[in-house]
């Protein structure tokens, strides 16, 4: 189709040279039935351009004004900031929100306002905070580089595009229509006493260059015409930005200060502040296009690329499922859903039911992967979703599960659904390892123990529940409800002290468990408090004795910690973390009393 336009464009600018050199003195005069053939066949090729033009046979339209400006990994943000983000608390957030390098606790949002993911630099955010400082660098270098390329686009504006305005060179375009281009001021920008009007096709671009502030006054709208997207329109802020209450504003801004929103304001679009804060008072504020989110397990969003979901450890002949949830927290509907998985044991993972698109802004859809292990040893797959979101298309997720033998019933759907890395407690001398358990499984489960395999021969489950056919176990021996997670503390010893490999953990169903020992009440040697939150007991003992430790929160009712106490010489120094030795951390227990127990 391009060529056939060619030709045509070709042929009348022909025709065209043949009509000037009627009109040229130094032209050889035509007669007159040639200048009438010429303009006859002229009005023939007019009229077949416009008929193809109008069956979409006249080429690609370029989209007007300049290039969009790349925002990298900053897409996903609808608020990222270098200092404190505030809030009052009442409006919503559809988009990710992040700060950096300002510690998590200057995060001023609640999780219920954001339709997305909180990123922090560390621990002290909100609850439903995921700790990202390394994303969040990223994503901060992207916005130096998205910044700088907007603020130094060229040509230079002169003109009406210099400083533009009603009153030329006010810098105020309150009521003005303008068309995509680049704009720049040297003076604040403002937007006061009328609405501006942005009037282009959905891929035209728009860049505002902002030496200084940019003010948006209040009941004030930047409004977007023709099929103009927010998406495409860029306000570059040499200092800080200003949207005034009940004012609606569209586009990205990135300021090198800071940004407020006030009372009762809209947003449709993002507030990047590089070096200082955004305050959010705002009644909205959300991406432009569909946005997707992904959890795995419920409340836990996964990072494009980055995250692993491990199934677990399953005998080859049975399975393991995950539901995964797409969420859309963006302010269109989520399209094109589609699964294709790839990767060295791709045949072992098997999507069972998939996501049904499309999905409206808020809303959410999941879908199901099955992992059946046709061989033993961890297998790993890559499965990728395909969506239209321009800023995660697609969504790759790593997905790992190991295969094992036949033997060992390994709990459906109930799997070690993340571990930590293991380190030396330098207090304790034991290396520690803190795993997860879900259940993912629409049933509670009454009883459960997790057994801990590949270990180096002189690697000891120190706090082991006990073995079977050599295998050390932790036990959780508490109901775990339906969609529930609970944290178990694995301690190993090493007497050399190098540092231990991951090993393999296979769930398996037990029954409740219910200690009730007795015995001779010891004298506890002492007791300690440690930073962590933990409580260290010491006592005597006699080697190869067994020795129950008690704890209660009334010193009425005892429950017996797990495992029995097998003394291994004759002082023990023994810790409470919670599970899988008591039911809970000693933290959040409220006071809890000790006492150890010589068994007959």
């Amino acid at each position: 189709m391009v060529k056939v336009n060619q030709s045509v464009e070709q042929k009348m600018k022909t025709l065209e040279n043949i009509g000037s050199e009627e009109q040229t003195a130094s032209a050889p005069a035509a007669n007159g039935a040639q200048r009438a053939e010429a303009s006859r066949a002229k009005q023939i090729l007019i009229s077949l351009a416009f008929a193809m033009a109008s069956l979409g046979l006249a080429g690609t339209s370029r989209a007007a004004g300049p290039a969009p400006v790349n925002l990298g990994t900053t897409a996903q943000f609808t608020i990222l900031a270098g200092a404190a983000i505030t809030s009052t608390g009442g409006g919503i957030i559809n988009g990710n929100v992040g700060a950096s390098p300002i510690a998590g606790s200057a995060i001023g949002v609640t999780c219920a306002q954001v339709n997305g993911t909180i990123y922090a630099v560390d621990a002290s955010g909100p609850p439903c905070a995921v700790i990202a400082a390394a994303l969040l660098t990223t994503a901060k270098g992207d916005l130096t580089t998205a910044y700088n390329d907007a603020a130094g686009r060229t040509p230079v504006p002169s003109g009406p595009n210099l400083n533009p305005g009603l009153i030329p060179g006010s810098g105020n375009i309150g009521g003005m229509n303008l068309a995509p281009g680049l704009y720049k001021f040297t003076v604040t920008a403002l937007i006061t006493g009328a609405d501006v009007t942005l009037t282009g096709g959905p891929d035209d671009v728009w860049i505002f260059q902002c030496a200084q502030d940019l003010q948006l006054g209040s009941g004030t709208r930047v409004l977007l015409a023709g099929g103009a997207q927010a998406d495409h329109v860029f306000w570059q802020v040499g200092t800080s930005a200003v949207l005034g209450t009940f004012s609606s504003f569209q586009g990205t801004i990135m300021a090198d200060q800071a940004i407020t929103m006030n009372t009762s304001s809209t947003l449709v679009g993002r507030l990047l502040a590089f070096s200082a804060g955004v305050t959010f008072n705002g009644s909205s504020g959300g991406l432009p296009a569909p946005e997707i989110a992904v959890q795995q397990p419920a409340g836990t969003n996964l990072t494009n690329g980055i995250n692993t979901n491990y199934f677990g450890s399953v005998s080859i002949g049975t399975n393991s499922s995950l539901t995964f949830i797409i969420t859309n927290f963006g302010t269109a509907n989520l399209t094109g859903l589609g699964l294709t998985m790839d990767g060295a044991n791709a045949s072992s993972f098997l999507v069972t039911t998939n996501p049904v698109a499309p999905v409206g802004p808020g809303s959410n859809t999941t879908f199901t992967v099955q992992f059946a292990p046709g061989s033993t040893g961890l297998l790993t797959a890559t499965l990728h979703i395909a969506n239209s979101d321009n800023t995660a298309n697609p969504f790759n997720i790593n997905l790992t599960g190991t295969g094992i033998a036949g033997g060992l019933v390994v709990a459906t759907n109930v799997f070690v659904s993340t571990a930590s890395p293991i380190v030396l407690n330098p207090q304790t001398g034991l290396f520690e390892q803190t795993i997860q358990l879900t259940n993912g499984s629409p049933n509670a489960v009454t009883g459960l123990r997790v057994l801990v395999l590949g270990l180096p021969t002189d690697v000891q489950v120190y706090n082991a529940s006990g073995t079977t056919n050599g295998t050390p176990f932790v036990q959780y021996g508490l109901p775990l409800a339906a969609g529930a997670t609970a944290d178990l503390l694995i301690e190993y010893y090493r007497a050399n002290r190098h540092a231990i490999s991951q090993p393999t953990f296979v769930v398996q169903f037990i029954a409740p468990i219910s200690l009730t020992e007795t015995g001779t009440v010891m004298a506890i040697n002492s007791s300690l408090e440690l930073q962590s939150g933990r409580f260290l007991i010491e006592f005597s003992t006699i080697q190869g004795h067994s020795y129950a430790m008690q704890y209660s929160s009334d010193m009425q009712n005892w429950s017996t910690a797990i495992p029995v106490i097998v003394a291994p010489s004759n002082r023990v120094q023994w810790y409470d973390d919670g599970p899988p030795k008591t039911d809970s951390k000693p933290a959040t227990s409220g006071s809890r009393f000790y006492r150890v127990l010589s068994l007959p």
